[in-house]
């Protein structure tokens, strides 16, 4: 005769297999608490589906019901198709290089104004202490520059990233 172990037992008395009691153990169902906590688990966590298996999903919809969700989810996303167009027409939307682009020509000219700030700044000063503050300063605009040189713009990232991947295109808003 074969030995059973206690999660078939278990499973057993409650009408399930010992495959479906371990999933619901690696999903978190206090199997060891005994019958009583593992049902008031499954009540919370599991609801069935047809065929008496179960699943944390609700029951397969009908296929008049998924027809009708897929035509809607068509529908919206034809609306926000013409939406994209009607602001790429009257230039709310601009291609992503575009404003990479931009971004990077104003960058330069931040860098050629700061880069100048030393020698303004020091031709104020006494003779005897400009060279000093001439060095600090263009340490700390060298310093400044580098940190904005390192800059990632991991919002514009995560932005294109994810038009890119819903509409496969490099746009974004105004």
């Amino acid at each position: 005769m074969k030995k059973r172990g206690k999660n078939a037992k278990t499973a057993e008395s409650l009408g399930i297999t010992t495959q479906c009691l371990g999933r619901w153990k690696r999903a978190g169902c206090p199997v060891d608490r005994g019958p009583r906590a593992i049902r008031a688990w499954r009540d919370k966590n599991v609801r069935p589906q047809h065929g008496g298996h179960s699943s944390k999903t609700k029951p397969r919809d009908s296929i008049q019901e998924r027809l009708l969700l897929a035509q809607c989810a068509k529908a919206e996303e034809q609306v926000r198709a013409e939406r994209i167009a009607n602001d790429r027409a009257e230039g709310v939307v601009v291609r992503v290089e575009d404003a990479v682009l931009e971004v990077a020509e104003l960058c330069g000219m931040v860098r050629d104004q700061i880069t100048g700030w030393p020698e303004s700044i020091v031709s104020e000063m006494p003779q005897e202490v400009r060279s000093h503050v001439h060095d600090l300063l263009t340490d700390q605009v060298h310093l400044l520059l580098t940190r904005m040189s390192q800059y990632r713009f991991e919002s514009l990232k995560t932005t294109v990233d994810h038009l890119e991947k819903h509409n496969g295109r490099k746009e974004i808003h105004r």
